[in-house]
């Protein structure tokens, strides 16, 4: 896996921590809005906008950690050490210490169930995401998880066509078109969810690829081509008139939304470079701003909801601080010791 592509144009020079965290603060704000009742004029694409940004940039950065990895475990912790140790924090504290406070049966009762200990185990494995119960808690715990168990059958996607030399441009965009057609099919799976639902994340996960894999040519376009500028507006012309009017052809939004995210992030005219360098609140803000906002309409179901925005939002970066500091920085850098899941000698 050391076959890594040739040196790109200063890649690491890029905007994707301020943009994964305007993408996690939408998709907080769109949830707020609605535990307290207030339509946010078109927020159901805006979520989507939101959570197809995460998987468009994790495809570019995920495929590059491949290719950085020397071997395909050490790919593999990288990717387990990343998600995992925040995910089983933020649900233990949801099944065990948020649950019994915002759940209408007794504290003896909540911890005599079963739910609370499924909860955890089933959210913490993935187990459809955070669409798990918690006795007497009448909405879902943490809605925003079920993203998660995509996101990880992404990175192993990545992992099996990367060990089969089959991480190339063409393969990568046949993917693309066969997801499109795939979407089309009206068949509901996992109860609600249909083909659709799932393939709009893959598709933007594979954009995201496709941008790695021609990084170099990308990169020096944007910062050197006098068209970019023009095409990334034209870019955010038509992803406003999707968003505006034909939101519910989204799918085919995704090419332009991928053109404008990626100028935004490797253009040298926005310069936030080191946003986010010391504390990469993006992913500590996704996980936890559902709870945060379901304690508080808990407790005060008619505040003024932009009031209960800025709360929400001062609350969870708060959270999302201490978690990448106590937990998602030290459990990465203990990933990547040699003998961590090495095989025995």
């Amino acid at each position: 896996m050391n076959e890594n592509k040739t040196k790109p144009l200063d890649s690491r020079q890029n905007n994707f921590n301020i943009i994964r965290l305007f993408a996690a603060l939408l998709v907080l704000i769109y949830h707020a809005n609605g535990f307290f009742h207030h339509k946010l004029p078109h927020g159901d694409i805006l979520g989507q906008i939101a959570v197809g940004t995460f998987f468009m940039i994790s495809g570019y950065l995920i495929t590059g950690s491949f290719f950085r990895q020397k071997t395909l475990d050490k790919y593999i912790k990288a990717r387990i050490f990343r998600i995992f140790p925040a995910l089983i924090a933020v649900n233990f504290l949801v099944a065990f210490a948020l649950g019994p406070i915002i759940s209408n049966v007794s504290i003896s009762d909540y911890f005599l169930s079963p739910t609370p200990y499924t909860y955890f185990i089933g959210t913490s494995l993935l187990y459809l995401g955070g669409h798990g119960t918690l006795i007497g808690v009448n909405k879902s715990p943490n809605g925003s998880l079920w993203t998660l168990l995509f996101e990880f059958i992404a990175y192993l996607g990545t992992a099996f066509l990367g060990k089969f030399k089959l991480l190339k441009t063409p393969i990568i965009l046949g993917g693309i078109i066969l997801l499109y057609i795939i979407s089309q099919v009206n068949i509901p799976l996992f109860k609600t969810m249909t083909p659709k639902t799932f393939t709009i994340l893959f598709i933007a996960y594979g954009f995201g690829t496709i941008v790695y894999l021609q990084q170099n040519m990308i990169i020096k376009f944007i910062r050197t081509s006098s068209l970019s500028l023009p095409i990334a507006v034209i870019s955010l012309i038509i992803v406003t008139l999707f968003i505006v009017y034909f939101d519910q052809y989204f799918l085919y939004m995704i090419p332009f939304l991928t053109v404008l995210i990626f100028y935004l992030s490797f253009t040298d005219k926005i310069r936030l470079y080191n946003f986010g360098k010391n504390a990469d609140w993006s992913y500590g803000v996704y996980i936890y701003a559902w709870p945060i906002t379901l304690t508080l309409h808990q407790f005060s179901p008619r505040m003024n909801v932009w009031i209960a925005d800025l709360i929400i939002v001062i609350i969870s970066i708060f959270f999302a601080h201490l978690s990448y500091k106590f937990i998602e920085k030290p459990m990465m850098l203990f990933g990547k010791k040699e003998y961590i899941l090495a095989p025995y000698k």
